[in-house]
């Protein structure tokens, strides 16, 4: 992968399998929340957002073209606000580019290059 910043318009999609305490406890507390006003036992809201997190994930799939255009694989991020490293998908097409001809774009933000016209 390449060793650049990056940053997340959208969206960060975290892993359901080793996430990290905090999304785990936001998960929780969405499904106590939902608990305490009787609209969904825990087990069928813990269900449903995987549920819906299995959805976001195949849109994000679909929007980036994996597994043709691009491979996805889970890396550790650190987020800007807080510091904390977390699992996230990340989508990536190492070795089908020459780097060396292309040039770096150094902040991350895919938006900030220079476009020609």
């Amino acid at each position: 992968l390449e060793k650049t910043c990056c940053s997340v318009r959208g969206v960060l999609l975290t892993p359901s399998v080793g996430q990290g305490q905090a999304a785990k406890a936001v998960g929780a507390a969405k499904a106590k929340a939902k608990a305490k006003a009787g609209c969904k036992a825990p087990l069928e809201a813990a269900a449903s957002f995987e549920s819906v997190m299995t959805q976001k994930l195949a849109d994000a799939d679909q929007i980036e073209g994996y597994p043709d255009l691009y491979d996805r694989a889970v890396v550790n991020v650190t987020l800007s606000e807080g510091g904390q490293v977390v699992p996230a998908y990340v989508y990536h097409r190492t070795g089908c580019i020459d780097r060396e001809s292309k040039p770096r774009i150094y902040d991350g933000d895919w938006m900030s290059r220079i476009r020609k016209s």
